[in-house]
């Protein structure tokens, strides 16, 4: 998706903030990343050292894009990424 439909999805699934998702996991934060998985790789490097996600995405944002929706607290507490991808469910 481009960066416009993934902004849109963002704020479609905003209500998903505090919940847990269906591995168990509590949904904290909901973030851009591009589908690609170098830029991907990039994209953490920047996401993590900025702690932005906003701004990581800045560098990508003609990409082909994804939404995710993002257990914050056990990647920085265990750098363990939990993650839902939102654009592979229905729009609710």
């Amino acid at each position: 998706m481009n960066y416009q439909e993934a902004l849109d999805l963002k704020e479609k699934r905003m209500y998903l903030l505090g919940t847990i998702d269906a591995k168990g996991f509590s949904i904290d934060e909901l973030i851009i990343v591009p589908k690609n998985q170098v830029f991907q790789q990039e994209f953490w490097r920047k996401y993590l050292a900025s702690s932005d996600a906003n701004v990581a995405i800045l560098s990508y944002i003609n990409e082909d894009l994804d939404v995710w929706a993002i257990d914050k607290h056990h990647l920085q507490e265990a750098r363990v990424l939990f993650y839902s991808s939102l654009s592979d469910e229905q729009v609710k």
